[in-house]
C-alpha cells in the first residue's frame, strides 16, 4: 500500500474535515499531496444507506483509498459497505485522527490491505435483535484475501 501517500498530509486533511459525526453516511472526498484523492465515510450507518454511493464516488474520483469517522451505527449496513470495499479493490486506512468505532470496524476490514493505527478502531461485542436475519453465506465474502 502506498502508506507514504503523504500519511502526513492525510492526518492534516482529517483534521481539517473532521468534527463530530452525523446520521447516516456520507462519502467526501480529500485530496492530499501528490494529487492522490482518499473516500472518507462519514457519519452512523443506518439501515438503509446504500454503499452504491460509495462505487460512485470511486467510479467519479479514481481514489483506491477509504478512511472513516463513524461511531458505528447498524452492522448490516457497515458489512455491505466491507464487501464493497473488497469488491472495488480497495485499501483501508484508519488514523486516529479520526473514529471507527463499532459497526465501522466491519467496514474497515472490508479493504484489500488495511492499516491503522494503534487506537483507532474501537471493536467491541456486536448485538442483533432476536429477528435480524444475518445471511452468513456471504460472511466469507468479506474476509476473502
Amino acid at each position: 500500500m502506498r502508506i507514504g501517500l503523504g500519511v502526513w498530509s492525510l492526518f492534516v486533511g482529517l483534521m481539517a474535515v473532521f468534527s463530530h459525526t452525523h446520521a447516516a453516511v456520507s462519502i467526501e472526498q480529500l485530496q492530499i499531496e501528490g494529487g492522490d484523492i482518499v473516500l472518507v465515510v462519514r457519519g452512523e450507518f443506518e439501515f438503509g444507506d446504500r454503499p452504491e454511493a460509495l462505487s460512485a464516488a470511486v467510479t467519479q474520483s479514481g481514489a483506491r483509498v477509504v478512511t472513516f469517522n463513524s461511531d458505528g451505527g447498524n452492522v448490516h449496513a457497515a458489512m455491505a459497505f466491507g464487501r464493497t470495499i473488497r469488491a472495488l479493490g480497495l485499501e483501508t486506512i484508519q488514523l486516529r485522527a479520526a473514529e471507527c468505532a463499532s459497526a465501522c470496524a466491519l467496514a474497515f476490514v472490508g479493504g484489500v490491505r488495511r492499516a491503522a493505527e494503534p487506537g483507532s478502531i474501537g471493536v467491541h461485542q456486536s448485538s442483533f435483535s432476536g429477528d435480524a436475519a444475518l445471511n452468513v453465506t456471504r460472511r466469507s465474502q468479506l474476509f476473502r484475501p
